[in-house]
This record gives structure tokens, C-alpha cells and sequence, in this order.
């Protein structure tokens, strides 16, 4: 008996080890230096997941698991350091957005100062200037710039296209404001990671349409996410292979469920809309027959050869027509596909960065290819161990991330 019950042990003991280790191991691939370190992030974010179902279901931060993971991130993150030797911070509210301020108290030149508008990642779930404080703290003291970050609505609670409002309203009311806050308006930056710069590159678009409102000088954009026609890029097929599509800090399936619930909150159509999408089945043949162009500027022979590496996808798919009906008008939206914006003539300079282990990577491959094509000054810049989320927002973790930053404050000090 006593035999029995120790197999019996040991078994469900083998099985937990198993479930675990499916569930929290993640394949890294050699260029991706800091090894371990990547994969307790993995971990951390695996974990973040998990326990805020468990919240969800005591409605502990509110209804939704979106809710939940965005309450408990930012209650067990840091708290944030509101005033030190170097950094004033401020929360105020720029035409009812709210956002915060970071001042450098000790500014390397008199006068009106240099501004970086940010909005942060997070899938538009998740993340907030409370979340992201240590990263634009620190930017503000490395680059001695006002740094604002903008503290958008977050889906479920608020859908599409609330958070691009809110970052258009902020970003209006500190170009048009900033000599109130000590800002110099005609070296303002705006910028984003993921998310964000889905909405930087939005927002940067709707301002220079505007006639009212002067251009931004700069816009950058941290391993953006700019269109979802092309699934099947270089970058989507190494990832899938690389990290055998469930490992890694991005996989395809959770970025269109995030846009998913950006667009359709909790909606009953949400499910069926994500398979459609991570199928690749989007473009009807109809579609593509007609509509050369808009193709065109996701086509896969837009990637560096050298970064394709063999990793095309050339499976011809029909489309779903009845889907595309409902719902391909998003996906030439500028604000959901910044990529397929009509013209980017006359746009400011940007900074596009990417990480070569993103599957986003070739988003913003195709956004600086098309800058390029509308006569737009680019500089994009490609990080061969970088990968999704590689910054360091709070912690110090990964010297890969540490270098993005510092590369793009040097840039960003001599350009503004």
C-alpha cells in the first residue's frame, strides 16, 4: 500500500513539474545574450497573468481579467519617488487627460526647454504613468527634457477609440500650451512602445493634418505595432519557430487579442475575430486583385534580405469575404494600421526602434519603409538580441534594453 501511494506521489508530483515547466519555459535563442534573465521576465509576466485570474474572479481591481492585471501590476510594482535631487514630478491634467510631469530640476540650458510626450505600452489594457514612472523619470533626467506621460483610457472599460483620443487631446494641448510649463513648442518629441506607438504614430498623423496645431519635431517609436494585413512576415515566422509560438514576450495570437479588445471589449464576436486574424486569412482575393497598393506597403520583400532569412511565408490564402465585410475597414485605418495611412508626406523626423527576436519587428520595418517612400527623414535601428518589451521600464534587467535607451537619448539630445 504504502508502495502504491508513493507511485501515486511521484507521478502527480511529475505531472505538476510537467504542467510548470509547459506553462513557464520559454526556448531563447543564442542572440539573445542575458539568457536566464530573459526567462525570468517570462516568468514574472506568466505569473502577473495567473494570479490576476484568481483576482478576477473576487473582483479584487474590477470585472474584467484586463482590469485586474492592471490594478495588480501597478500595486505591487515600486512605489513611485515623486520628488528627488534630480526629477520633480507632477501629476496634473492637460484638457482633462490626465498625465505626469517629470521636470529636470537642474536643466542644462536656460530658457524654455526641450519635451517628450510619451505613451506608454501594454497592449491598451494594461500599463500607466504610475507603472511606467521609473523609465520616464529617467529619461527626463538623462535627456534634461520635460518628459510628460500620458495616462490614457484602457480597454475593456474604455474601447476604440478612447485611448487615441485621449493621447490626441494631450498632445494638442502641449503643443499649443507648452510655454506654460516651461516647454519650448517647437522641440517637442512624441513617442511610444508597442502599444504607444500605435498611437504615437496616430496621434502624429491627426496633428499634421491639422492645420491648427504645429508639428511635433520628432516622433519615435519602441518595437511598434503598425498593421495587422501581413501575420506571416519574417519576423512572425522566425518568432513562431524560435519560440515555438507560445514562448517569447509577444506571440502573435496575444497581440491581435489585445487590438481585439481594444476594438471589441469583451464582445461575443471577439473569439471568432482573433482566429480570423492570427489565421492570416484576412486579405480576400478580391481584395488584393483591386487594391495593389495598400499591399504593397506590407510585402514581405520590404524586409532587409538579411533579416528574412528564409523565414517567408508563401502560402497563398482565399480570405473570409464575409469577415473582411464586417470588418476590413479597420484594417486600413490609420489608427489601427498607421502603415496604411493615405499620405505621410510632410511628416516630422522619426526614430524607429526594433528588436530582430520581436514578432512585431517587421512593423516597423514596413512603417520606416514607408516614411522612406514619402520622403520622411528615418532613422531605424535594429537590435539583434533585442526583442518585445526589451526596455527597461522598472527594473534594470537587460543590457540590450539599457542600450536602446541610451542610443536613442543621444539621438534625441543632438536632434532637439
Amino acid at each position: 500500500m504504502d508502495t502504491i501511494v508513493l507511485v501515486v506521489c511521484l507521478a502527480a508530483f511529475a505531472c505538476l513539474l510537467g504542467f510548470l515547466w509547459y506553462h513557464l519555459y520559454t526556448p531563447v535563442p543564442p542572440a539573445i545574450s542575458q539568457k536566464w534573465t530573459f526567462r525570468l521576465v517570462f516568468i514574472i509576466f506568466k505569473v502577473n497573468r495567473t494570479l490576476s485570474w484568481f483576482l478576477t474572479f473576487f473582483r479584487v481591481f474590477g470585472k474584467t481579467l484586463e482590469e485586474n492585471m492592471a490594478g495588480f501590476t501597478d500595486w505591487w510594482l515600486p512605489q513611485c519617488v515623486m520628488d528627488d535631487k534630480h526629477v520633480a514630478t507632477t501629476l496634473m491634467e492637460f484638457d482633462g487627460v490626465p498625465v505626469r510631469v517629470h521636470r529636470p530640476k537642474f536643466p542644462r540650458e536656460p530658457g524654455l526647454l526641450p519635451a517628450l510626450i510619451y505613451f506608454h505600452g501594454g497592449g491598451f489594457v494594461y500599463g500607466s504613468s504610475a507603472s511606467f514612472h521609473p523609465f520616464t523619470r529617467r529619461l527626463c533626467e538623462s535627456l534634461q527634457f520635460v518628459v510628460v506621460s500620458v495616462d490614457y483610457r484602457l480597454a475593456p472599460v474604455h474601447l476604440f477609440p478612447a485611448a487615441y483620443d485621449d493621447c490626441v487631446t494631450a498632445t494638442k494641448w502641449l503643443l499649443l500650451n507648452g510655454p506654460t510649463i516651461n516647454v519650448d513648442p517647437h522641440r517637442i518629441a512624441v513617442a511610444g512602445d508597442s502599444a504607444g506607438s500605435q498611437l504615437t504614430a496616430g496621434v502624429v498623423k491627426k496633428i499634421h493634418d491639422d492645420p491648427s496645431v504645429p508639428d511635433p519635431k520628432l516622433h519615435a517609436h519602441f518595437y511598434p505595432a503598425m498593421q495587422f494585413f501581413n501575420l506571416s512576415s519574417p519576423s512572425h515566422v522566425m518568432y513562431n519557430k524560435v519560440f515555438n509560438t507560445r514562448g517569447g514576450m509577444l506571440t502573435t495570437r496575444e497581440a491581435v487579442a489585445y487590438l481585439s479588445t481594444y476594438l471589441f471589449g469583451k464582445s461575443p464576436e471577439r473569439p471568432a475575430f482573433i482566429e480570423w486574424v492570427v489565421s492570416n486569412n484576412v486579405v480576400t482575393t478580391e481584395y488584393r486583385r483591386k487594391n495593389p497598393r495598400y499591399l504593397s506597403h506590407v510585402a514581405d520583400d520590404l524586409v532587409p534580405e538579411n533579416l528574412r532569412n528564409g523565414y517567408e511565408d508563401t502560402t497563398e490564402r482565399p480570405g473570409d469575404p464575409a469577415m473582411w465585410d464586417k470588418y476590413g475597414h479597420l484594417f486600413e485605418d490609420p489608427r489601427v494600421s498607421p502603415v496604411m495611412a493615405e499620405n505621410m508626406e510632410g511628416l516630422p523626423m522619426a526614430y524607429v526602434v526594433t528588436g530582430n527576436y520581436d514578432s512585431l519587428r517587421d512593423d516597423g520595418v514596413f512603417y520606416a519603409r514607408r516614411l522612406e517612400e514619402a520622403r520622411v527623414p528615418v532613422r531605424w535601428v535594429n537590435y539583434e538580441g533585442g526583442f518585445h518589451g526589451m526596455l527597461n521600464i522598472v527594473f534594470d534587467f537587460f543590457d540590450v534594453g539599457k542600450k536602446a535607451e541610451q542610443d536613442f537619448v543621444e539621438f534625441a539630445r543632438g536632434f532637439l
